[in-house]
């Protein structure tokens, strides 16, 4: 992934890898299956299965929306 550490907003748009390979200067082929994500127009991307997000109102140490994950504690 390659996010930018500020977002003022968010889009999220599914892409062809092979498209946007040399235009995002990704240099290596992740193992399949992976999706290409394009957040705010090619600003950041995402390779991954899938994609979801949740906006979160609580403290910054919150329990994730998204976990438990396996191994973290």
């Amino acid at each position: 992934m390659n996010i930018a550490t500020q977002l003022p907003s968010l889009s999220i748009e599914e892409a062809d890898f092979g498209a946007e390979r040399d235009r995002l200067r990704i240099e290596h082929t992740p193992v399949e299956p992976f999706k290409l994500f394009i957040l705010n127009h090619g600003q950041s991307h995402v390779l991954a299965n899938s994609c979801e997000w949740h906006e979160d109102d609580k403290w910054v140490d919150a329990p994730s929306h998204f976990g438990p994950f396996r191994g973290v504690n």
